[in-house]
């Protein structure tokens, strides 16, 4: 059974071990972990990359590999995929979520990283490394804009997660409005919202712990019918300052140590 390690975004490296540690344990343990570490996203991959790998290294694991995600046209080389293929999980730095997406999606290397984790391999990432395994992907947004319809840019993101919008650094740039935005466009979708330094483990049933010092935010649009039945033609456009209304989603925050916590899974989201 896959398992995704999903964090808020790092600062000042403090990083949460218990979930890095936790992380490499379903890797094979440190013995047997071989982690790939993703730098897809950034235009700065020696620093991430040897951020990530000294906190993978601190956290027990003895074996990690990367390679520069430069341009589009190399992304499927053999030797990308030979590293996925042999690698035990994988990980996603952070960075521009667009830049990680106008890479790899489409790609032969996403194809096999979907193969791979049906067949168990744990996937993690980090800010927009971590947004961009969801589906749908939230690109760009400004909190100013949060509460109009429409407001924020959204893709396909990479769909490891299908159904699951994924948003970091929650607190800390007050983007839990753009999360409630991003999920009221989907109904049926579910968000999860997390700060800095703080993530969570999560398994394919839906189950997953707290780890890290602030909170992670669940929004629930199950029960959610969308924008219809908020104005006369729901297909009219709308006003340019039109305010956006939300009904019968559920929130819940959770903290450190909270575990055992289910979402609802299979997630199918109606793609208005």
């Amino acid at each position: 059974m896959a398992n995704f390690m999903l964090l808020g975004g790092i600062s000042d490296n403090r990083f949460p071990m218990d979930l890095m540690h936790a992380f490499v344990e379903t890797a094979g343990g440190s013995s047997h972990s071989k982690i790939f570490i993703v730098p897809a996203a950034t235009e700065d991959p020696d620093r991430l990359v040897a951020k990530y790998d000294d906190a993978f290294q601190a956290a027990g694991c003895k074996n990690t590999c990367s390679r520069a995600f430069d341009e589009r046209a190399s992304v499927d080389s053999a030797e990308n995929l030979d590293m996925l293929l042999s690698a035990t999980a994988v990980f996603f730095t952070g960075g521009d979520q667009l830049r990680l997406l106008e890479l790899l999606e489409g790609t032969h290397f996403v194809a096999t990283l979907h193969q791979r984790m049906e067949n168990g391999l744990p996937v993690g990432g980090s800010s927009a490394g971590a947004m961009a395994l969801g589906h749908p992907l939230i690109v760009r947004g400004q909190p100013e804009d949060y509460m109009i319809p429409d407001a924020i840019r959204v893709e396909p993101g990479l769909g490891l997660l299908n159904g699951i919008v994924i948003d970091t650094h929650m607190t800390e740039r007050s983007r839990l409005g753009r999360l409630i935005n991003a999920v009221s466009r989907y109904p049926g979708s579910i968000g999860i919202g997390m700060d800095e330094n703080t993530g969570i483990l999560l398994d394919t049933d839906g189950i997953f712990q707290v780890f890290g010092p602030g909170s992670v935010a669940v929004l629930d649009a199950g029960d959610w019918n969308g924008y219809s039945g908020l104005q006369a033609d729901p297909e009219a456009p709308r006003e340019p300052d039109s305010r956006l209304t939300v009904e019968n989603v559920r929130f819940n925050i959770y903290k450190s140590g909270d575990r055992r916590i289910s979402l609802r899974m299979p997630v199918t989201i109606d793609n208005r």
